[in-house]
C-alpha cells in the first residue's frame, strides 16, 4: 500500500501539467540510478554532459552526432537545448540501449531524431561521409564492449582492445567537417600510459587539441564509486596549427556554478570571443610538446614554477651517468645511503664484500648527484662527498653529472627535495609494493633557475638557517638526555 502511495504521488497529473519535462527528467534519473552498469558500463555522468554542452553550445550548430551514444545523454541535452532545426544522429551497438535511447528522446518530445544499431567500428567508413558540425561521445576502451564476429585469439582480443579508442577517434575527425569541434570522454590509458605515446602523438598531429578537461572523483549516481574523467576538446583543421593546449580541472565537490562558469570560459576560448581567457582555479595553458604526459594534474603542480624566475628542465641541466663497478672478489666496497628530505648523503658504516656481491653494483662519484628512486618523492637526494667517492651503490640510486653553468649543484638539490617540485615527483610514482619514479620521470621534472649568483645566496642563506636548526636539535637532544638521567639515573 505504501508503495502504491508514492506511485499515485509520482504519477499526479498535476505534477506533469505544472512541469512539462518532470516525466522526461525523472524518467532520465531512472535510467542513470538503475541501469548504470547493466545497460551501459560507460553511462556518463550528467555533470559531464552538461559541460561538453555547455562548451560547445547547442545553438552555434546544425549537425551533432555520437557514434557510441549509449543511453542518450549527449543526444538528450544537445535536444533540449537547440532550439533551431538541429539534425541529430546517434549510432550504438547495443540494441537495448538503442531503444532505451530513442525512448529517452521521445519523452524529451524529440521525434525526429533517432539512434541506429550498428557496430561503428565496422561501418564507421559509411559514416564517416556525413559530416557534422560537433561529435560527443564517451568513448568505450574495453574489448567486451563490441560484440566481434568470428573467434579470435587471446592476442587479437588484445591488440585491439588497445586501439580501439585510437580507431574510434581517428574515425570521428573524418566525421567532422573542416573546422567542426569533437568532445570525447576519453580513458586515463589513452591520455597517461606510456605504451599510448604514439597514438598522442599522432593525434595532435592530426587535430588541433583544444582543451584537456579532468573532472576527479565523481560519484556514479546511485552509488559510492568515485572515479575520474577525462573530457578531450579537438578541433579538426586541414593541418594542426599551434601546440598549445589549455587544461581545465575540477576535484571532487566543485560548485557546479563554478563548472558552469569555467565551460563558458572555456567556450569563449574556442570560438575566438576572448583571446585572453584569464588563469583561475580551474583553468590553465600549456605547451603540448614539452609534455611528457598530460597529466592535468601535474600541469597545474607546474604553475606555481613560473611565477618569479624562468623555468627550465631537468634535462637541459645535468644528464644520468652511472658506470657499472667492477668488483673484486677479495675487495672491500664503501656503502652509502641518501637522507630524505635534501639531509645529505652518508656513509652506510657497512662495507660491502666483493665476494658476496650478487646484483650489479655502480660506483658513485664525487660531486654528483644522487636521486633515491623509492624515495624521490621524500626529497631523497643529495650530492656524493669526497670520502665517498667509488662507494657502490644499487640500480635503487640513480646518480646524474650536472653540464650546465647555469646552475648551482647545491641549490639543484635543495630546489629537488622543496615542496612544489616533490608534489610534481608525486604524479609520477608508479608501482604498489615499492613504488618509485623513473629517470625520464626525473629529468622532465620543471624547476624555476634564478641566475648562478641568486641560486648560491639563496643556497647559503638556507644552509644558514639548516645549521642553526641542527645546532637546536642538538641542544634539545642534550636536554633531553639530561632530563632522562636526572630522572631515571645512567
Amino acid at each position: 500500500s505504501t508503495l502504491m502511495n508514492v506511485v499515485d504521488e509520482l504519477t499526479n497529473k498535476s505534477l506533469f501539467e505544472s512541469e512539462p519535462e518532470a516525466r522526461a527528467k525523472a524518467f532520465t534519473d531512472f535510467l542513470q540510478l538503475h541501469y548504470s552498469g547493466y545497460l551501459s558500463e560507460y553511462s556518463t555522468p550528467s555533470i559531464l554532459n552538461k559541460y561538453i554542452m555547455d562548451v560547445v553550445d547547442p545553438q552555434r550548430f546544425h549537425t551533432f552526432a555520437d557514434p557510441c551514444c549509449g543511453l542518450g545523454g549527449f543526444l538528450v541535452e544537445a535536444t533540449v537545448r537547440g532550439c533551431h532545426s538541429l539534425e541529430i544522429k546517434g549510432y550504438d551497438i547495443n540494441q537495448r540501449m538503442v531503444n532505451t535511447a530513442n525512448l529517452q528522446l521521445l519523452m524529451y518530445g524529440c521525434d525526429s531524431c533517432f539512434v541506429n544499431c550498428v557496430d561503428f567500428t565496422e561501418v564507421a567508413i559509411v559514416y564517416a561521409d556525413e559530416q557534422y558540425e560537433v561529435v560527443a561521445s564517451h568513448l568505450p576502451s574495453r574489448y567486451r564492449t563490441f560484440s566481434i564476429a568470428g573467434k579470435r585469439s587471446d592476442l587479437e582480443r588484445r591488440h585491439f582492445s588497445n586501439i580501439l579508442e585510437d580507431v574510434l577517434i581517428s574515425q570521428i575527425l573524418k566525421m567532422l567537417k573542416i573546422h567542426g569541434i569533437a568532445a570525447l570522454v576519453v580513458s586515463d590509458d589513452f591520455l597517461y600510459s606510456a605504451h599510448r605515446y604514439e597514438s598522442r602523438r599522432w593525434l595532435y598531429e592530426n587535430a588541433q587539441i583544444l582543451n584537456i578537461t579532468r573532472f576527479d572523483g565523481i560519484a556514479y549516481n546511485g552509488s559510492s564509486n568515485m572515479r575520474a574523467y577525462n573530457v578531450m576538446f579537438l578541433r579538426r583543421l586541414d593541418a594542426p596549427t599551434s601546440d598549445v593546449c589549455s587544461a581545465t580541472l575540477f576535484k571532487a565537490g566543485t560548485d557546479e556554478a563554478k563548472i558552469k562558469d569555467a565551460a563558458q570560459n572555456l567556450r569563449k576560448a574556442i570560438y575566438a570571443e576572448d583571446t585572453d581567457v584569464p588563469k583561475d582555479e580551474h583553468f590553465r595553458y600549456f605547451r603540448l610538446l614539452e609534455e611528457d604526459t598530460w597529466n592535468v594534474d601535474l600541469i597545474f603542480a607546474r604553475e606555481k614554477m613560473g611565477w618569479n624566475y624562468p623555468i627550465c628542465r631537468l634535462r637541459n641541466l645535468m644528464f644520468h651517468d652511472r658506470q657499472r663497478a667492477k668488483v673484486g672478489s677479495g675487495n672491500n666496497y664503501k656503502q652509502l645511503t641518501v637522507k630524505s628530505w635534501g639531509l645529505g648523503v652518508v656513509d652506510r658504516k657497512e662495507e660491502y664484500s666483493g665476494t658476496h656481491i650478487e646484483r650489479i653494483r655502480y660506483a658513485a662519484k664525487n660531486g654528483q648527484i644522487i636521486i633515491s628512486s623509492q624515495e624521490a618523492v621524500k626529497g631523497a637526494v643529495g650530492i656524493v662527498p669526497k670520502e665517498l667517492n667509488n662507494a657502490l651503490v644499487s640500480n635503487n640510486y640513480y646518480l646524474f653529472t650536472v653540464d650546465s653553468p647555469d646552475v648551482d649543484p647545491d641549490y639543484l638539490v635543495m630546489v629537488l627535495s622543496s615542496e612544489p617540485v616533490l608534489k610534481q615527483l608525486s604524479f609520477y610514482k608508479r608501482g604498489i609494493a615499492r613504488p618509485r619514479v623513473t629517470i625520464e620521470d626525473i629529468l622532465s621534472l620543471v624547476i624555476p633557475l634564478p641566475s648562478i649568483e641568486e641560486q648560491k645566496m639563496l643556497v647559503a642563506n638556507l644552509k644558514k638557517k639548516v645549521k642553526q636548526a641542527q645546532m637546536i636539535q642538538n641542544d634539545l637532544e642534550k636536554e633531553q638526555k639530561e632530563f632522562s638521567r636526572k630522572l631515571f639515573g645512567e
